[in-house]
């Protein structure tokens, strides 16, 4: 009993108040609320539904007040599905100007929304939900693509219309540091959990966290002064921290087994190495101790905590602790000389210490895991997009680190003022490089300078007066757009009346519409593209029909796209000699224990088709969908249909208690008069709901409603699937230096013209750095809001990347150009639902740590080097074969 009562007390305490507290150095000034959810889940829809356009006008009007008073601490946001906010703008019109204007013209486009359903975008099931653990979202979520957040005035409107819910609101918090006036407001969708046992981001604040974890010199640390005595150990010559085999090594003062290069490797090293230090002392068998001990360090073969959406930046750090150059720099404590806690782009160090104490434990803790959350507090405080436990792109996180660790250690403490060097390509390219590689230098020192940064050559030219412009920028990393073809592979279910639907794979432009879709599955099912209705499917119910002229880059790789054989529009004639009847459509949904499962199917019909005649129609429709046993004909009973088929909404939820009347003389219109609320003016919703107990009768039907056949094209897609599409690292390096003509957005000033203009531009590799980091660009802009992933397989070398025919500086030894892959960055899935993970290979190869790894999150395990190349790699990591002497 007590135990239950810890436990509601804790479970009460799980969401943090944001205006009690700050988030680890994040002041959080939120007035003190809860992400709250409607208890009961749904609302009930008013009695009344108002004309789209007074709808378009109250909702513009309310985000406009929105949007002028801005982001308010404490103020709600709520989140809607985007697929449901995205069909009541189509709806309503909502980006048109004209007040009076219909929503939209075409078949079956005056459809409203039906009721909100915001389920799929929660981590619990409705019946779950509760005031006090709020509304969990799932992970992963990306505004736009499968949210969006409205005002509270919005989603009160929203909700009286429609219905539906479960509402799901979040809060306006400010982040960042006041102190360093870095804050902003933003709405906090993944509140932060306290006062959990196993929570990670609690512990120590980041001040003492760096004091303990930079292994500075304290009386303890210290204690065993390194000295040099003629003692024989079979254990080998090698710096216990930085691994470092050459030079003038010294023993452990104590156990007089370990070897160092000087004191501040024994200091770096003393905070893992004392206690088996200690240990050796009193043992007979010091060797084997203090053995024992350097093979339990993990020696960078340990996992990092997923904090809550996390791998991405688990990814990053991975990599970057395989830098052999940098993390030996900071094993070794040499950081410290060089950490530059005044420089005003700088974190004051904290970035710097964070790290250091990461590495440490990386390379010398014994753990299989470690929390990176000191790190992800710094990260969060001085870069606040980063905070909170939103996902992130690893390349964004790793362009943060290089440049904030950099400025951490920043030689320089006084940058003096340059100008950029720009040549019109009269002057000798290697002066001018040299000489802006000079001024680069004046404000720019660091081991990063050193060993990762590269240097480009950008060439401009004005279309009209050929002005040319030469300059060298500096870079840590080539980012590398994929030459890929400019069409989309898409797949289309196709139902026709009578037959068994079958999926087609085909392919189309990108920058298409419905009816490109249409015509490509027409030259395979020889169905006319005018004969064919498009709609897109969600959880069994038509979500909307899909008008000829919109644009393939609107529609999802996950959306289920089905094209409806309808017949020539030409109704036949009325009974009495009038002018002919207009056709009316409909969908008819499969209800199978007590859920709606399969695709709905399309169905016309006109004012004076009957009910049995309706059922007769179903009958034929749904025979190609039905498996029966004996005693029953090919052809369904359409007196059993009157038993089991009822009049629906949208969503498949019963309208009417009775079914469908076998009558020859009644109407069918009559019976589905159309709900005026619906504004549903020429479609019906129809439900089969096939009871247990006709099921299971002998005899009976078998619905096999889920059932879609392959046409051959799929076989196509079977082997897309598994081949590579042949294109090489050499291929994408080539495609960055060729020549591009600037768009409208990025126009170029000419300073002979005195105007802006599109010019060509053409970037190239100048002088590479040690650690060649290499991006994949793997995301591109689909349209306005979506972002597409670009799944096609890059073949690059794991040994001997050469890049003399990339780099213009020249070289008399042409080793230096060649490269050997270290460490990979990995994303796998699509942009909305996304895993971060990492390959690296150490430099210390040995018998117990040999070749590659595979860093998953808390997960590590040893990784063949055919499985680093794959079409998730993202983010590749290479180091010169010939390292410069500095190095």
């Amino acid at each position: 009993m007590g135990k239950g009562k810890k436990k509601q007390k804790a479970h009460k305490k799980q969401h943090k108040n944001p205006a009690a507290s700050e988030s680890n150095g994040a002041p959080a000034n939120a007035a003190p609320t809860t992400p709250s959810v409607n208890a009961v889940g749904v609302e009930p829809r008013s009695n009344k539904l108002l004309d789209r356009t007074k709808q378009r006008a109250i909702i513009q009007r309310l985000m406009k007040q929105a949007d002028e008073q801005g982001l308010q601490v404490g103020d709600k946001r709520f989140v809607i599905a985007a697929k449901w906010w995205e069909r009541w703008c189509q709806y309503v019109g909502y980006d048109s100007d004209d007040s009076s204007s219909p929503a939209g013209t075409g078949l079956l486009t005056n459809a409203s929304p039906s009721k909100i359903n915001n389920l799929p975008l929660l981590q619990l099931p409705a019946d779950k939900l509760d005031e006090l653990m709020g509304a969990p979202l799932r992970p992963q979520l990306k505004e736009s693509y499968h949210f969006a957040l409205i005002p509270q005035e919005v989603w009160d409107a929203l909700l009286c219309w429609y219905g539906g819910g479960p509402a799901i609101a979040r809060f306006v918090v400010e982040v960042g540091d006041r102190s360093l006036g870095n804050t902003f407001k933003r709405v906090e969708l993944y509140p932060e959990l306290v006062e959990q046992e196993d929570d990670p981001m609690n512990g120590i604040d980041t001040a003492a966290a760096s004091s303990t974890t930079a292994n500075g010199p304290a009386t303890e640390i210290t204690k065993p002064p390194p000295r040099k005595l003629p003692v024989p150990s079979s254990i080998q010559k090698m710096c216990g921290a930085c691994r470092t085999t050459t030079g003038s090594l010294k023993r452990c003062g104590n156990c007089q087994l370990i070897w160092y290069c000087g004191s501040a490797c024994q200091t770096a090293h003393w905070k893992f190495h004392k206690s088996a230090c200690r240990a050796a002392v009193s043992n007979e068998d010091k060797e084997s101790a203090i053995q024992g001990s350097l093979e339990e360090e993990r020696r960078g073969k340990m996992g990092l905590r997923n904090l809550g959406n996390t791998c991405f930046m688990n990814s990053a750090l991975q990599c970057l602790s395989h830098v052999e150059v940098i993390t030996k720099y900071f094993l070794s404590n040499k950081y410290i000389r060089d950490l530059n806690k005044d420089n005003p782009l700088g974190t004051g160090g904290s970035l710097a210490l964070e790290f250091d104490a990461l590495l440490k434990e990386l390379w010398f803790g014994t753990s299989p895991s470690i929390s990176p959350a000191g790190l992800k507090r710094a990260i969060g405080r001085f870069a606040p997009q980063f905070s909170g436990f939103q996902q992130h792109d690893s390349q964004e996180l790793l362009a943060y680190l290089l440049d904030g660790l950099h400025e951490d250690l920043n030689r320089v403490k006084q940058k003096p003022y340059t100008e950029v060097k720009e040549s019109d390509g009269k002057q000798d390219d290697a002066e001018v490089a040299q000489e802006a590689w000079k001024r680069h230098l004046l404000r720019n020192d660091s081991i990063f300078v050193d060993h990762v940064q590269g240097q480009f050559k950008s060439t401009v030219v004005c279309p009209i007066c050929s002005k040319v412009s030469i300059t060298f920028d500096p870079f840590n990393c080539v980012q590398l757009e994929l030459p890929i073809q400019q069409n989309r592979r898409m797949e289309a279910i196709v139902v026709a009346k009578g037959k068994q639907m079958m999926r087609y794979w085909v392919e189309v432009p990108k920058k298409g519409n419905i009816l490109s879709l249409k015509r490509a599955v027409s030259k395979l099912s020889g169905i006319p593209a005018h004969l064919m209705i498009a709609t897109d499917i969600y959880q069994s119910t038509v979500y909307r029909v899909i008008s000829d002229t919109e644009r393939l880059a609107m529609l999802r790789d996950e959306d289920r796209i089905l094209l409806y054989h309808v017949e020539p529009p030409t109704p036949p004639p009325s009974s009495d000699g009038s002018e002919p009847q207009p056709l009316y459509y409909g969908f008819l949904y499969h209800r199978l224990d007590t859920a709606l499962k399969g695709d709905p199917l399309l169905f016309t019909f006109t004012a004076e088709t009957t009910c049995e005649e309706m059922l007769e129609t179903w009958s034929e429709m749904i025979a190609a969908h039905v498996a029966q046993t004996k005693g029953l004909t090919s052809k369904l009973s359409a007196s059993l249909l009157a038993t089991c088929t009822y009049l629906s909404n949208r969503d498949g939820a019963f309208m009417r208690s009775e079914a469908v009347p076998a009558s020859k003389t009644s109407r069918f219109l009559d019976y589905a008069t159309l709900n005026p609320d619906e504004g549903l003016e020429d479609l019906v919703y129809m439900s089969i709901s096939w009871s247990p107990a006709l099921l299971n009768s002998p005899g009976g039907p078998r619905p096999d409603v889920e059932h879609v056949a392959d046409h051959e094209s799929m076989r196509e897609h079977a082997a897309h699937k598994g081949t590579r599409d042949g294109i090489s690292l050499y291929d994408c390096f080539r495609n960055f230096t060729k020549p591009e003509t600037l768009d409208q957005a990025n126009l170029w000033y000419c300073s002979k013209c005195k105007e802006h203009r599109q010019a060509r531009k053409t970037m190239e590799i100048w002088k590479l750095p040690d650690v060649l980091i290499v991006s994949l660009k793997r995301f591109e802009y689909r349209n306005e809001i979506l972002r597409d992933k670009l799944d096609a397989f890059v073949d690059f070398p794991l040994e001997d990347l050469d890049m003399t025919s990339f780099c213009l500086e020249k070289t008399e030894d042409p080793e230096r150009l060649r490269y050997d892959l270290f460490a990979v960055s990995n994303h796998y899935g699509s942009m909305g639902f996304g895993h971060y993970t990492a390959f690296a290979r150490s430099w210390q190869n040995s018998d117990k740590y040999p070749g590659w790894y595979s860093f998953d999150d808390s997960q590590v395990s040893p990784a063949m080097p055919g499985q680093v190349k794959s079409n998730a790699a993202y983010i590749l990591f290479y180091k010169r074969r010939q390292l410069t002497a500095s190095s």
